[in-house]
């Protein structure tokens, strides 16, 4: 296990058979997925959920997939646009 602090947009990438979201990831800039550990989320993300956070954790690699055990997380507002 190894720090990290990552930021990306939160989406669902699991579900149950009843369509609820069983597991989550972090989908970041730079093509980068990063699995959730299981038991890390609960009704906090989804008020995240689709929107843009950066999470610090612990993570661990295994057959190339990555996976973070959230310590805590924040949302990332967006800065005003050009318009």
């Amino acid at each position: 296990m190894r720090s990290i602090t990552v930021t990306g947009v939160l989406v669902a990438d699991q579900w149950e058979p009843d369509g609820n979201v069983a597991g989550l990831a972090l989908l970041t800039d730079d093509e980068n997925k990063y699995l959730i550990s299981p038991g890390d989320f609960g009704e906090d993300f989804k008020t995240v959920l689709r929107k843009k956070i950066e999470i610090r954790g612990m993570m661990t690699t295994k057959a190339r997939e990555r996976r973070i055990r959230v310590l805590d997380y924040r949302l990332i507002v967006p800065t005003r646009s050009w318009s």
